[in-house]
């Protein structure tokens, strides 16, 4: 199994530690993996503040809110460095922050990336996802972690979610090994126990009149092909019998996997991100988006091998890295 070699967190650009940093931390330890933190920072009001005070004055608003960010981001990686982690760490003005971390992504090439969920309100059992995180879902190119700030420093309870169904030509999903192998390699160094799961997406005909042999043959066979290559995903990759679950009963896999989350005391799952493309934006699988929008646990989205592919219908790959790639050099504490 390859190991975490380089761990890229955002980090809040409010200033404050969140379980995100502290997560980063832990397994970058633990891994014995690089640790880079990124700050992406930006006003509103001293980006128009030229109309008003001059080009003069925003210059200094903006050199004096960097620098403080910096001195912040400086003094954690130098605390980190004394635990004796490798860190280096960077603050990027911009107000895009889902193109900054896809330029730094596709340039350190990361085993994993952490992002922090703020909740709305004190209390609140979902955490909403905001506008920026639906852009860092769809955009980051290394499997992205969202971490809630309820959540432990390291999960305990692991859950692999994967499409069990074969192609039409007895194929299975081929993002399956790469979420399996992203899944394995976190519970390793978080020494969490790991669970299997596959939520079979139809639902059993009912045995009336009306409904065909024919039909009810076919779902046995669709059911039947997709349970043997269950067990042999799980027989491959070694999960214990109690940690298999299959859930019947057709219905939304969000639901199902949320529902599912709950009663086994997951707190992280780990699942594809199958994408679409409509009207010229990227978006996630539905079982994905709806995961996200309904989790009271960490999520962790694995892309295909095929994203990069995609990314590059949608952005101008060479420009926008070109574009980052004139912020200061990283400072490595």
């Amino acid at each position: 199994m390859s190991q975490i070699k380089r761990i890229l967190v955002i980090a809040d650009a409010g200033m404050r530690e969140t379980v995100g940093l502290h997560r980063a931390a832990q397994l970058a330890k633990r891994a014995d993996a690089r640790l880079f933190l990124l700050m992406c920072a930006f006003d509103a009001m001293i980006d128009m503040s030229h109309e008003l005070a001059g080009r003069e004055v925003q210059r200094l608003a903006k050199t004096q809110y960097l620098e403080q960010r910096q001195r912040w981001l400086d003094e954690r990686a130098a605390a980190l460095a004394g635990q004796g982690l490798r860190v280096d760490c960077e603050v990027l003005w911009t107000a895009e922050p889902h193109e900054a971390l896809l330029a730094r992504a596709l340039e350190l090439e990361p085993d994993l990336v952490i992002a922090d969920l703020m909740p709305a309100r004190k209390g609140a059992a979902r955490m909403p996802m905001t506008t920026l995180d639906w852009r860092l879902a769809r955009t980051c190119p290394a499997p992205l972690m969202f971490v809630r700030q309820d959540s432990a420093p390291l999960p305990r309870h692991v859950a692999i979610a994967i499409d069990a169904s074969l192609d039409r030509q007895g194929a299975p999903h081929p993002l399956n090994e790469r979420i399996a192998e992203t899944a394995m390699k976190l519970a390793m160094f978080a020494d969490a126990d790991l669970h299997l799961v596959h939520t079979f997406p139809y639902r059993r005909p009912s045995f009336v009149v009306g409904v065909s042999a024919d039909l009810r043959k076919l779902y046995q066979d669709v059911r039947s092909s997709s349970h043997d290559n269950f067990t042999r995903f799980a027989d491959a990759h070694s999960i214990p019998a109690d940690r298999r679950h299959w859930i019947d009963g057709g219905g939304e896999a969000a639901t199902a996997l949320v529902q599912f989350a709950q009663v086994e005391h997951i707190d992280l799952m780990v699942l594809g991100s199958s994408y679409h493309s409509m009207l010229s934006r990227l978006l996630l699988g539905s079982a994905s988006e709806g995961v996200l929008s309904r989790a009271s646990f960490d999520v962790l989205l694995v892309k295909p091998d095929s994203f990069a592919d995609e990314l590059k219908r949608h952005y101008n790959l060479p420009e926008l890295q070109g574009r980052y790639a004139a912020a200061p050099a990283a400072t490595e504490a």
